[in-house]
């Protein structure tokens, strides 16, 4: 990118440049008389130089608020974007050998988005799709990316900075190789007050049918589910009170540590007519609410003498539904190889002591990196490994 034509000048030559690349035989000409690819891969690598200083340290970052930081990148994003978009043969041998720079342009482009710079957001989202391209045109490229941001987190060094912050690398790796969440299901819940005490509770639960969405975790407790009757009653002295109030489902009482969702599949459910509802909850969508409301009856502990129903303190293990672990947590064999156990181990008591507030958001560098670690446990052989590059030193230091 010219460095001595102002922004408009810039994007106007661009904009020539790709006039002048239109068409897949130009560009296949071009590759293979003036090698393209090189020269593309060779545009990046610059940018990236130039860009690297601004994000070594959260001082440099803040320096950069005063300049349109990522205003090359954002040029040859829009370069990349368009001529490899043009041709996939080109885009082929780019990802042959240009797969390592791009991914470095995108976790780049990724960490100047703090400074809230529009070229570095631009080229942020560009970048970003050329990527996500990249990893789905197979699995083996998916593989082969997980395996640089390892490469990267290996060059991480907490007193010398990195060219990558290590929290945009983890971020990425947990994308490329964590399970994807099932979306979220919404359980209608009918919470009833116990005839017998209408006299010694206060109010009424006028909302009902409440949602589990309205709780207060992504993942409710039966817990959350008393804590709301507290607060709806006016009766907040028993929120914190895990014995003054009993919940009844089927007429069993039900511990407070259960999941909403476990109880509503496998008590609920099956107290119902012989499975018609559980088929329905299984062809609703995301967002819509599963099956009949579950009905729950409060009632004050002690207050009508002992209780005499059958508790529920915990539910059987269920049975993953067509679901392997080997297949689940697949993607995370990859580091097994190339010292990727050991890098990311190693990891651990850097990040803890130098942890930076600046990237994390809501989320701990130590968290994501112990969240792929827990699920890459999950595999015998990954755990083999993980203990053979000392996991569980460093585990319990």
């Amino acid at each position: 990118v010219p460095k001595d034509l102002a922004h408009g000048a810039c994007m106007d030559y661009l904009n020539t440049l790709n006039s002048a690349l239109r068409g897949e035989s130009v560009l296949i000409e071009l590759n293979q008389s003036n090698k393209l690819v090189d020269i593309l891969i060779s545009m990046l690598r610059t940018e990236l130089d130039a860009c690297s200083k601004y994000i070594k340290s959260e001082a440099a970052l803040f320096d950069a608020n005063s300049v349109d930081v990522g205003f090359g990148l954002q040029c040859v994003s829009s370069l990349l974007n368009d001529v490899l978009k043009g041709s996939p043969q080109l885009m082929t041998s780019f990802m042959d050998s240009g797969i390592h720079v791009l991914v470095r342009a995108t976790l780049c482009s990724r960490a100047l988005k703090v400074c809230q710079a529009p070229s570095a957001m631009r080229a942020s989202e560009t970048f970003d799709a050329l990527l996500q391209l990249c990893v789905e045109s197979s699995e083996d490229m998916k593989a082969k990316v997980a395996k640089i941001c390892v490469a990267l987190a290996r060059s991480y060094e907490v007193d010398s900075g990195t060219r990558v912050p290590i929290h945009v690398i983890l971020d990425e790796l947990a994308v490329l190789v964590l399970p994807h969440a099932p979306p979220q299901k919404v359980h209608l819940l009918r919470l009833l007050k116990s005839a017998t005490q209408e006299e010694f509770i206060p109010g009424t639960m006028a909302r009902n049918p409440y949602s589990s969405s309205q709780l207060d975790s992504k993942e409710p407790l039966m817990r959350d589910v008393k804590n709301l009757i507290c607060r709806e009653l006016d009766m907040v002295g028993l929120v914190d009170d895990d014995f003054g109030m009993e919940l009844l489902v089927a007429n069993q009482i039900i511990s407070l540590d259960l999941a909403v969702a476990d109880v509503f599949e496998r008590v609920w459910m099956p107290s119902l007519f012989d499975g018609v509802q559980r088929r329905q909850s299984q062809t609703s969508g995301a967002n819509e609410p599963i099956g009949p409301p579950m009905a729950i009856t409060f009632r004050l502990s002690g207050l009508d003498g002992e209780a005499t129903e059958e508790r529920i303190d915990r539910l059987a293990p269920s049975q993953e539904e067509d679901e392997d672990l080997e297949a689940k947590y697949a993607a995370t064999g990859i580091f097994q190889q190339d010292f990727g156990f050991k890098t990311l181990i190693q990891l651990l008591p850097n990040i803890r002591a130098h942890s930076s507030t600046l990237y994390t958001g809501a989320e701990d560098d130590s968290v994501i990196l112990l969240r792929i670690l827990r699920a890459a446990s999950q595999l015998k052989k990954n755990r083999q490994s993980m203990l053979m590059s000392g996991a569980l030193a460093s585990l319990l230091d």
